[in-house]
C-alpha cells in the first residue's frame, strides 16, 4: 500500500525516487516499471540532489547571506558616525530583504516536500 502511494507521488512529480524510503524502493521500482515508466535507478544516479533539496539549500543560503548583511550593516552603523538618512537607508534595505525572503518562503510553502510550513518561517 505504501509503495503504491510513493509510486503515485513520483508519477505526479511530487516526489523523486531518491526520496523513497530504503525498505520500499524495490516495490516502488516494480510499480513504476509496470506503469511504463523508465527504470527509476538510472534516473536517480544522474540527479544527485532532488529539486526540493536544491530549493531548500538555496533558501538556506539566501537566508544566511541576508543575516550576514544585516549583521554587517548594524555593525557599521554602530561603529561609525553615520548620518540618520544613511541609517534609515540601511534599515529600509534590511526590511526589503526580509520582505522578499518572507515572500519567497511563502511561495515555497506550497511546494510539497520543501520542509517549509507557515510556522517555520523566521522573521
Amino acid at each position: 500500500m505504501m509503495a503504491m502511494l510513493w509510486a503515485q507521488k513520483i508519477m505526479l512529480g511530487k516526489k523523486q525516487f531518491a526520496d523513497v524510503p530504503r525498505l520500499l524502493k524495490e516495490q516502488v521500482k516494480e510499480i513504476l516499471i509496470e506503469s511504463g515508466l523508465e527504470e527509476p535507478r538510472a534516473k536517480e544516479e544522474h540527479s544527485g540532489m532532488g529539486y526540493n533539496e536544491i530549493i531548500d539549500r538555496l533558501c538556506a543560503v539566501v537566508q544566511t547571506q541576508a543575516d550576514i548583511i544585516r549583521e554587517q550593516s548594524v555593525f557599521i552603523e554602530e561603529q561609525l558616525t553615520v548620518d540618520e538618512a544613511i541609517k534609515q537607508n540601511f534599515a529600509d534595505k534590511r526590511q526589503a530583504v526580509d520582505a522578499e525572503v518572507a515572500q519567497i518562503e511563502s511561495g515555497l510553502s506550497s511546494f510539497p516536500g520543501t520542509g517549509l510550513r507557515e510556522g517555520d518561517k523566521e522573521t
